[in-house]
């Protein structure tokens, strides 16, 4: 990739990279900011615990960070899905160092919950029962590879370890899902008769 930077920067051009998951301070100040949005909502409110996804880091970083430097009392926590979590508190602390946050260990801004399923791509029924059950009951549509599992690993969290979690007010934010529409995993809630499907389309208002 930087090979092909370098030569573009040769042709006159001016390419920006971005890195996965769009981990970098740019990609990172922009949950900083979602963080403001919602306590100016005053979203935070009443809320005990913040869960999130985690993959290559940066959301979670983000969410982390600006929680602990408005003083929130609020609780951070991520789901791990594709990697270990010591790996992630090591990709954490960069980022925490890179937005100029020292003198404070990762561990002490975020915890990280262990919910790998396996492979990044793997699906089981568990999963797509639970994806196709929130998208037709609520119409919020979760991404199998990240949203969906950290949305299991939450669940099962909370049945074997309730005590890790500050209350029972929790925030789970959805980072995306929405192109599960498209890779077949909610064909049983599209493709049902649309008496009994609790989404319709605009042509069936």
């Amino acid at each position: 990739m930087e090979g092909h930077i370098d030569i573009m920067r040769l042709r006159g051009r001016k390419p920006y990279f971005i890195p996965v998951g769009g981990t970098c301070p740019l990609g990172e100040w922009g949950y900083i900011h979602a963080w403001e949005e919602l306590r100016g909502q005053r979203a935070l409110d009443n809320i005990d615990d913040v869960i999130v996804t985690i993959a290559s880091g940066g959301t979670a970083c983000a969410l982390a960070v600006a929680n602990y430097l408005t003083g929130s009392k609020v609780k951070v926590h991520a789901i791990v899905i594709t990697t270990s979590a010591d790996d992630l508190y090591n990709v954490i602390g960069q980022c925490m160092e890179k937005l100029g946050v020292r003198g404070v260990e990762p561990r002490d801004l975020i915890d990280l919950i262990d919910g790998r399923l396996g492979d990044h791509g793997f699906v089981n029924e568990e999963l797509k029962e639970l994806v196709i059950s929130v998208a037709s009951e609520t119409g919020v549509i979760m991404d199998s590879i990240y949203t969906g599992k950290a949305v299991l690993g939450m669940l099962s969290e909370m049945r074997v370890n309730p005590h890790r979690f500050r209350g029972n007010r929790i925030l789970f934010i959805n980072t995306g899902g929405m192109f599960n529409a498209f890779n077949g995993i909610l064909d049983d809630v599209i493709n049902i008769t649309p008496s009994s499907a609790r989404i319709h389309g605009y042509s069936e208002s």
